[in-house]
């Protein structure tokens, strides 16, 4: 049973091959900062975004092996980024925007 105050070593093992408790950390931090920034600047939310921001670090490992994350976390994002997209499969999945390229990738695992 997973709780609360489970331990990181603990925690890892639920991980995805190659995948590191600071890959999942540093990408559910920077999803948080992103929703946080965008949309809550002048008023504090009450809502808590970590267990969205989980789930979005878990849709892109499950999606992506471990090189392929670290070469689309270091990709640049220059002159990409438009409203909805970054095109960028880590951020593209980290904020919540749609991304074919991603969406394929989900499929060939199932």
């Amino acid at each position: 049973m997973i709780t609360y105050f489970t331990t990181p070593s603990y925690a890892a093992e639920y991980l995805e091959p190659g995948y590191t408790d600071y890959d999942k950390h540093k990408a559910v931090i920077t999803c948080m900062q992103q929703i946080y920034v965008k949309n809550y600047q002048e008023m504090p939310t009450d809502e808590d975004f970590f267990p969205l921001c989980e789930q979005r670090f878990n849709v892109l490992s499950r999606s992506l092996t471990h090189d392929e994350f670290i070469h689309a976390k270091a990709e640049s994002l220059n002159d990409k980024i438009t409203e909805n997209s970054t095109g960028n499969l880590y951020y593209d999945a980290l904020f919540g925007y749609p991304n074919a390229e991603l969406d394929k990738k989900m499929n060939e695992k199932n």
